[in-house]
């Protein structure tokens, strides 16, 4: 039996965000390429976190209620800090949990599971960013 490789599934044209992206335009890069989450890479394309709907959306949950209403109780200082972040790096989930591209299926499978993510930045031997690898590529290898 063939076991499929990471690097057979993941998607090549990653969509990644600098790590000096503002709050805003990671919204916009989200939205215009219908994307829930982006590696944050360095400037050697290195990926460094990943940004999710979720860590945005803890921004926006983090910010006072006008209404004086608090509906939650006040965050984990680690959870604060990323409310009060503005730029990639502060915002993303971090480090990133990354795969190379000759892992199988079930490995980065496992490994998403471990660490209860979504999804994979794919990097090489000098940890470039080459791909990503969601849990849906995964599930394709039973299509």
């Amino acid at each position: 039996m063939h076991h499929r490789t990471v690097g057979e599934l993941m998607t090549r044209g990653v969509v990644r965000a600098p790590r000096d992206m503002p709050f805003k335009e990671l919204v916009m890069l989200l939205a215009e390429n219908d994307v829930t989450a982006v590696p944050v890479v360095d400037a050697s394309d290195r990926p460094m976190g990943v940004v999710s709907e979720a860590d945005l959306l803890r921004k926006v949950s983090g910010q006072a209620d006008v209404s004086g209403r608090v509906l939650l109780p006040h965050p984990e200082a680690w959870e604060r800090a990323k409310t009060e972040g503005a730029r990639a790096e502060e915002l993303m989930s971090a480090p990133a949990v990354c795969v190379r591209p000759e892992w199988t299926a079930a490995e980065a499978a496992r490994l998403m599971a471990v660490h209860d993510i979504k999804r994979l930045p794919v990097v090489d031997e000098t940890d470039t960013l080459l791909g990503i690898v969601s849990r849906g590529d995964l599930l394709r290898v039973f299509l």
